[in-house]
């Protein structure tokens, strides 16, 4: 009857309930993980119970190896990925100011990139196509000339305007 004061669960046990709960016991000045059964055909009731240190640190270890493995994880993938990451934004980086470079009409270098053939591929594109843009300069710059010079050469007036009616060339009879 005493236990029924210190331990009310059992009330609930002798009921036909079974309880599990965290208990403090005082003679271990600590808190136990306890199990309340009912042994109905002679009135009484079982009980178990564990240390509550006992119980919880073989979890927090195993919490602990889960957590300290998944760092690990989470670092090395950062680490590849910074890697990774570098080694395409290098390049791609290189390939845009080459870009920017032919559309401004700069002839920039040639441009190599020999760690992913991806990439080499893309170079030797950005080149060809620099070296074309460079022909098709020159190629139009000397018909340009030639065009001049026949016009310029010509014994009429010649004068030629924009569709705004400025005058964009006149040759020398015309002047």
């Amino acid at each position: 009857r005493n236990w029924l004061k210190q331990y009310p669960e059992y009330e609930e046990v002798f009921k036909g309930k079974e309880i599990t709960k965290t208990v403090y016991a005082a003679f271990e000045k600590n808190n136990r993980l306890v199990s309340f059964t009912p042994v109905s055909s002679i009135g009484w009731a079982a009980t178990a119970g564990k240390s509550e240190g006992d119980v919880v640190r073989p979890i927090l270890i195993s919490i602990a190896k889960s957590a300290l493995l998944f760092l690990s994880v989470s670092f090395a993938a950062f680490f590849i990925a910074l890697a990774v990451s570098r080694k395409i934004a290098n390049p791609l980086t290189e390939l845009s100011a080459h870009a920017l470079a032919i559309g401004h009409g700069e002839r920039p270098r040639q441009i190599t990139l020999d760690d992913i053939l991806e990439f080499q591929n893309l170079a030797e594109a950005f080149n060809a196509m620099a070296e074309k843009v460079e022909a098709r300069e020159t190629a139009l710059r000397e018909s340009e000339k030639r065009w001049a010079v026949t016009l310029a050469s010509i014994g009429d007036a010649v004068i030629a305007t924009s569709t705004g009616g400025r005058i964009t060339f006149l040759n020398k009879v015309a002047e």
